[in-house]
């Protein structure tokens, strides 16, 4: 019985380091300058209460990671606070670009393609690595539920290499907080930019 029992557990602990080892990953990161950097605003209404969040740049990330001969697609939209300095941002959302149809990771990089189209935000981002939260009161990290993103204007600011954008749009999702399941809604502006892409 023992015996059986260990085997088991031995079985169980060699699944879940394969699983971790095989895991595809994925990440972004941008200059200390940027993360810190107000290039929007996230104006949030919750509970009756009005929060106003300063964001970094908002970065459209299309990414194809291979792993094992099998590729994973990364498809997102980001909306991060900038950092002030006491910790982790006060929010970080993911929202999901699968249902924006066609290949992103081709093309002009054009966000206009975006524009009234629901994006669902993810409860994980990255490939499961991190996950959509905000903090609405205090230091705690409320989790995201469920919700969506609607872009309503883009609008080209400069040409190059990597085109800036003027954005706005609007949010509606659901928070798991201390007391329970509790509805935010939100309005948001500020710089877009989509991220080089590659393998």
């Amino acid at each position: 019985m023992i015996a059986k029992l260990g085997s088991a557990l031995l079985a169980i602990g060699v699944s879940f380091g394969l699983n971790v080892l095989l895991r595809p990953e994925y990440d972004t990161h941008y200059s200390a300058a940027e993360y810190a950097q107000q290039a929007g605003t996230l104006t949030l209404v919750h509970r009756g209460g009005t929060v106003v969040v300063p964001l970094m740049t908002t970065h459209i990330v299309t990414h194809d990671v291979e792993r094992l001969g099998r590729v994973y697609k990364v498809r997102e939209l980001t909306l991060r606070a900038a950092a002030s300095g006491d910790g982790w941002p006060r929010l970080e959302l993911f929202a999901s670009l699968s249902q924006a149809g066609g290949d992103l990771l081709g093309g002009a990089h054009d966000p206009t393609v975006l524009l009234q189209t629901e994006l669902p935000l993810a409860v994980q981002g990255r490939l499961g690595a991190r996950p959509s939260y905000v903090v609405l009161e205090g230091f705690e990290r409320d989790a995201i539920v469920t919700g969506s993103l609607l872009l309503t204007d883009v609008t080209q600011d400069a040409t190059g290499a990597q085109p800036d954008y003027a954005a706005e749009g609007r949010l509606e999702f659901q928070v798991q907080t201390p007391t329970g399941v509790s509805m935010v809604t939100g309005k948001w502006s500020g710089r877009l930019v989509w991220d080089a892409t590659g393998t």
